[in-house]
C-alpha cells in the first residue's frame, strides 16, 4: 500500500501544480484535499494538516460547499489523531453546519462528533444531542438529513410542539 500511496500523491502533486500553472483554480480545493488524505495515510501529519487546510481555503473561495464539507471532517480527524480533541470537535461542529448548503446527510459526521463527545468525558451531551433528534417531528428529521435546517435550528425546534416544529423549519428551509 505504502508504494501506491507514494505513486498517489506524485500524480496528485503534478495535477496539483498543473492547475496552478493553468489557473484551473476551480480543481486546487479537491485535489488538494485528495492530497492531503493520502499525506495522511502516509503518516506526513503536519504536511497533510497544511494541504488540508489550504484545500478548504481554496473550497470556500470558489464556493465547492461539498468540499467544504469533506474537508472540515477530514481536518476534524486529522486533529483527533494528533489529540487535538477540543479543535477536533470545533471543525466537526463546523462540518455539520456546512452539511445543510452541502446538501449531504451529516450522519458520520454526527457520529464523529458523538464518539468525541463521549472521549472528552461528556456522553451525556453526546446522547443528549443524538437522542434529541429523535425528539423532533418526522419531517423535520427529514429536513435535517437532507441538509436543509442544519442541527442549531433542529436544536433550537426542541422547544416547541411537533406541528410548531414542522412549520418553523420549512419557513428556514424556504430561506
Amino acid at each position: 500500500h505504502q508504494k501506491e500511496r507514494q505513486r498517489a500523491l506524485v500524480f496528485l502533486t503534478r495535477a496539483r501544480d498543473t492547475a496552478l500553472a493553468t489557473g484551473r483554480n476551480e480543481l486546487l480545493a479537491e485535489i488538494r484535499g485528495q492530497r492531503g488524505t493520502v499525506l495522511a495515510a502516509l503518516g506526513q501529519r503536519d504536511a497533510a494538516i497544511a494541504e488540508l487546510e489550504l484545500a478548504l481555503a481554496d473550497a470556500e473561495r470558489v464556493g465547492d460547499s461539498l468540499r467544504v464539507y469533506r474537508t472540515l471532517n477530514d481536518l476534524a480527524i486529522e486533529r483527533l489523531q494528533r489529540g487535538e480533541m477540543a479543535a477536533g470537535e470545533a471543525l466537526l461542529e463546523r462540518a455539520l453546519l456546512a452539511a445543510g448548503p452541502a446538501g449531504v446527510r451529516p450522519l458520520v459526521v454526527l457520529g464523529n462528533l458523538a464518539e468525541v463527545q463521549t472521549l472528552r468525558g461528556r456522553p451525556d451531551l453526546a446522547e443528549r444531542n443524538l437522542a434529541s433528534l429523535l425528539e423532533l417531528a418526522k419531517a423535520v428529521q427529514d429536513m435535517l438529513q437532507d441538509g436543509r435546517i442544519d442541527m442549531g435550528h433542529a436544536r433550537a425546534l426542541l422547544g416547541v410542539g411537533k406541528a410548531k416544529q414542522v412549520e418553523l423549519a420549512e419557513q428556514v428551509a424556504a430561506k
